[in-house]
Protein backbone atom coordinates (compact mmCIF):
# COMPACT_ATOMS: atom_id res chain seq x y z
CA UNK A 1 0.00 0.00 0.00
CA UNK A 2 1.36 3.39 -0.97
CA UNK A 3 0.42 5.11 2.24
CA UNK A 4 1.47 2.71 4.96
CA UNK A 5 4.99 4.05 5.51
CA UNK A 6 6.54 7.46 5.87
CA UNK A 7 4.75 10.79 5.94
CA UNK A 8 1.29 10.81 4.38
CA UNK A 9 1.07 11.95 0.77
CA UNK A 10 -1.69 11.97 -1.77
CA UNK A 11 -1.46 9.86 -4.90
CA UNK A 12 0.06 11.24 -8.07
CA UNK A 13 -0.39 10.22 -11.72
CA UNK A 14 2.18 7.44 -11.41
CA UNK A 15 0.34 5.96 -8.42
CA UNK A 16 -3.06 6.23 -10.11
CA UNK A 17 -2.11 4.70 -13.44
CA UNK A 18 -2.13 1.01 -12.40
CA UNK A 19 -5.32 1.53 -10.41
CA UNK A 20 -7.04 3.09 -13.41
CA UNK A 21 -5.81 0.43 -15.81
CA UNK A 22 -6.90 -2.40 -13.52
CA UNK A 23 -10.06 -0.67 -12.31
CA UNK A 24 -8.88 -1.35 -8.77
CA UNK A 25 -11.37 0.98 -7.16
CA UNK A 26 -11.28 -0.81 -3.82
CA UNK A 27 -7.54 -0.19 -3.56
CA UNK A 28 -8.06 3.44 -4.53
CA UNK A 29 -10.61 3.92 -1.75
CA UNK A 30 -8.40 2.10 0.77
CA UNK A 31 -5.38 4.25 0.04
CA UNK A 32 -7.38 7.47 0.14
CA UNK A 33 -8.90 6.46 3.47
CA UNK A 34 -5.45 5.68 4.86
CA UNK A 35 -4.23 9.11 3.78
CA UNK A 36 -7.28 10.74 5.36
CA UNK A 37 -6.67 8.99 8.68
CA UNK A 38 -2.98 9.84 8.79
CA UNK A 39 -3.65 13.47 7.86
CA UNK A 40 -6.39 14.09 10.42
CA UNK A 41 -4.83 17.02 12.26
CA UNK A 42 -5.78 20.66 12.57
CA UNK A 43 -2.81 21.90 10.57
CA UNK A 44 -3.33 19.50 7.67
CA UNK A 45 -7.12 19.33 7.52
CA UNK A 46 -7.41 22.11 4.95
CA UNK A 47 -4.21 21.56 2.95
CA UNK A 48 -4.51 21.14 -0.82
CA UNK A 49 -3.22 17.59 -0.57
CA UNK A 50 -5.95 16.66 1.91
CA UNK A 51 -8.63 18.35 -0.18
CA UNK A 52 -7.42 16.63 -3.33
CA UNK A 53 -7.49 13.32 -1.47
CA UNK A 54 -11.09 14.00 -0.43
CA UNK A 55 -12.00 14.48 -4.09
CA UNK A 56 -10.27 11.23 -5.04
CA UNK A 57 -12.02 9.39 -2.21
CA UNK A 58 -15.44 10.65 -3.25
CA UNK A 59 -14.84 9.61 -6.85
CA UNK A 60 -13.47 6.27 -5.69
CA UNK A 61 -16.71 5.56 -3.84
CA UNK A 62 -18.72 6.58 -6.90
CA UNK A 63 -16.63 4.28 -9.08
CA UNK A 64 -17.71 1.51 -6.72
CA UNK A 65 -21.32 2.63 -7.26
CA UNK A 66 -21.61 3.96 -3.71
CA UNK A 67 -22.56 7.62 -3.98
CA UNK A 68 -23.93 7.53 -0.42
CA UNK A 69 -20.42 6.87 0.93
CA UNK A 70 -19.19 9.79 -1.17
CA UNK A 71 -21.77 11.96 0.57
CA UNK A 72 -20.27 11.14 3.96
CA UNK A 73 -16.84 12.20 2.68
CA UNK A 74 -18.31 15.50 1.47
CA UNK A 75 -19.88 16.11 4.88
CA UNK A 76 -16.47 15.70 6.53
CA UNK A 77 -14.91 18.48 4.44
CA UNK A 78 -14.93 21.69 6.53
CA UNK A 79 -16.38 24.88 5.05
CA UNK A 80 -12.96 26.57 4.72
CA UNK A 81 -11.76 23.56 2.73
CA UNK A 82 -14.77 23.76 0.42
CA UNK A 83 -14.00 27.42 -0.22
CA UNK A 84 -10.31 26.72 -0.78
CA UNK A 85 -11.07 24.00 -3.34
CA UNK A 86 -14.31 24.85 -5.18
CA UNK A 87 -13.94 21.79 -7.42
CA UNK A 88 -14.87 19.66 -4.41
CA UNK A 89 -18.40 20.99 -4.75
CA UNK A 90 -18.44 19.82 -8.36
CA UNK A 91 -17.19 16.39 -7.34
CA UNK A 92 -19.97 16.07 -4.82
CA UNK A 93 -22.50 17.32 -7.38
CA UNK A 94 -21.62 14.25 -9.44
CA UNK A 95 -22.52 12.09 -6.46
CA UNK A 96 -25.70 14.04 -5.80
CA UNK A 97 -26.76 13.58 -9.42
CA UNK A 98 -26.11 9.84 -9.20
CA UNK A 99 -28.22 9.58 -6.06
CA UNK A 100 -31.04 11.52 -7.73
CA UNK A 101 -30.66 9.60 -11.02
CA UNK A 102 -30.11 12.97 -12.69
CA UNK A 103 -28.06 11.82 -15.67
CA UNK A 104 -28.32 15.21 -17.43
CA UNK A 105 -26.89 16.97 -14.38
CA UNK A 106 -24.15 14.36 -14.04
CA UNK A 107 -22.89 14.61 -17.60
CA UNK A 108 -23.36 18.38 -17.56
CA UNK A 109 -21.17 18.73 -14.48
CA UNK A 110 -18.49 16.49 -15.99
CA UNK A 111 -18.37 18.57 -19.15
CA UNK A 112 -18.68 22.06 -17.67
CA UNK A 113 -16.21 21.80 -14.78
CA UNK A 114 -12.54 22.70 -15.16
CA UNK A 115 -11.07 19.75 -13.28
CA UNK A 116 -7.60 19.87 -11.68
CA UNK A 117 -5.12 17.72 -13.60
CA UNK A 118 -4.72 15.09 -10.81
CA UNK A 119 -8.52 14.60 -10.67
CA UNK A 120 -9.24 14.57 -14.41
CA UNK A 121 -8.34 10.89 -15.08
CA UNK A 122 -10.63 9.77 -12.26
CA UNK A 123 -13.51 11.91 -13.54
CA UNK A 124 -13.02 10.40 -17.00
CA UNK A 125 -13.05 6.91 -15.48
CA UNK A 126 -16.24 7.73 -13.57
CA UNK A 127 -17.94 8.98 -16.69
CA UNK A 128 -16.98 5.77 -18.50
CA UNK A 129 -18.22 3.67 -15.57
CA UNK A 130 -21.58 5.45 -15.46
CA UNK A 131 -21.93 4.98 -19.22
CA UNK A 132 -21.20 1.26 -18.83
CA UNK A 133 -23.84 0.97 -16.10
CA UNK A 134 -26.40 2.76 -18.24
CA UNK A 135 -25.50 0.56 -21.22
CA UNK A 136 -26.21 -2.55 -19.15
CA UNK A 137 -29.49 -1.12 -17.87
CA UNK A 138 -30.64 -0.19 -21.38
CA UNK A 139 -29.80 -3.67 -22.66
CA UNK A 140 -31.85 -5.26 -19.88
CA UNK A 141 -34.79 -2.84 -19.79
CA UNK A 142 -35.39 -2.02 -23.47
CA UNK A 143 -36.11 -3.99 -26.60
CA UNK A 144 -35.79 -0.69 -28.46
CA UNK A 145 -34.93 2.86 -27.49
CA UNK A 146 -35.08 6.18 -29.31
CA UNK A 147 -31.73 7.58 -30.40
CA UNK A 148 -32.50 10.83 -28.55
CA UNK A 149 -33.09 8.90 -25.32
CA UNK A 150 -29.86 6.95 -25.79
CA UNK A 151 -27.96 10.20 -26.30
CA UNK A 152 -29.24 11.52 -22.97
CA UNK A 153 -28.83 8.31 -20.98
CA UNK A 154 -25.33 7.59 -22.28
CA UNK A 155 -24.07 11.17 -22.16
CA UNK A 156 -23.15 11.74 -25.78
CA UNK A 157 -22.99 15.10 -27.49
CA UNK A 158 -25.07 14.04 -30.47
CA UNK A 159 -26.89 11.28 -32.27
CA UNK A 160 -23.98 10.22 -34.45
CA UNK A 161 -21.70 9.59 -31.45
CA UNK A 162 -24.42 7.56 -29.75
CA UNK A 163 -25.04 5.54 -32.92
CA UNK A 164 -21.33 4.83 -33.36
CA UNK A 165 -21.10 3.64 -29.76
CA UNK A 166 -24.14 1.40 -30.06
CA UNK A 167 -22.88 0.01 -33.37
CA UNK A 168 -19.64 -0.95 -31.62
CA UNK A 169 -21.77 -3.04 -29.26
CA UNK A 170 -23.42 -4.80 -32.21
CA UNK A 171 -26.73 -3.10 -31.45
CA UNK A 172 -29.02 -2.67 -34.44
CA UNK A 173 -29.96 0.84 -35.57
CA UNK A 174 -33.01 1.45 -37.72
CA UNK A 175 -33.80 5.08 -38.37
CA UNK A 176 -34.41 6.81 -35.04
CA UNK A 177 -34.53 3.60 -33.02
CA UNK A 178 -31.79 1.51 -31.45
CA UNK A 179 -32.28 -2.18 -30.72
CA UNK A 180 -29.97 -3.47 -27.96
CA UNK A 181 -28.30 -6.80 -28.63
CA UNK A 182 -29.30 -9.36 -26.02
CA UNK A 183 -27.88 -12.41 -27.76
CA UNK A 184 -25.03 -12.76 -25.28
CA UNK A 185 -27.22 -12.48 -22.18
CA UNK A 186 -28.75 -15.36 -20.26
CA UNK A 187 -32.47 -14.95 -19.78
CA UNK A 188 -33.61 -18.32 -18.49
CA UNK A 189 -34.73 -18.47 -14.87
CA UNK A 190 -31.95 -19.68 -12.65
CA UNK A 191 -29.32 -18.86 -15.28
CA UNK A 192 -28.71 -15.26 -14.38
CA UNK A 193 -31.84 -13.87 -16.06
CA UNK A 194 -34.10 -11.24 -14.56
CA UNK A 195 -37.09 -12.52 -12.63
CA UNK A 196 -40.39 -10.66 -12.98
CA UNK A 197 -39.98 -8.55 -9.80
CA UNK A 198 -36.46 -7.60 -10.86
CA UNK A 199 -37.68 -6.68 -14.33
CA UNK A 200 -40.38 -4.52 -12.78
CA UNK A 201 -37.80 -2.74 -10.62
CA UNK A 202 -35.58 -2.25 -13.65
CA UNK A 203 -38.42 -0.72 -15.65
CA UNK A 204 -39.25 1.63 -12.77
CA UNK A 205 -35.59 2.63 -12.54
CA UNK A 206 -35.43 3.46 -16.23
CA UNK A 207 -38.72 5.36 -16.06
CA UNK A 208 -37.22 7.51 -13.31
CA UNK A 209 -34.34 8.35 -15.65
CA UNK A 210 -36.72 9.15 -18.50
CA UNK A 211 -38.64 11.58 -16.30
CA UNK A 212 -35.54 13.65 -15.42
Amino acid sequence: CLLLRGSPRTMDAKDLQPLLEGKRWGVLVQQCQMFELRSASGKQAESQAVLQNAAMLMIGHMLRDDAKAAQFVWKRVPDPGRKAAPYLGSVWNLGRCLLLKDRKGFYGTVDSTKWPAPILPLVAALRAAVRERMTALIAKAYTSIAVTSAVALLGFGGAEDAKAYCTSLSWKIDGDLIYPNRSGQKTAAGAGGLQLPELGNMSKYMQDFEMK
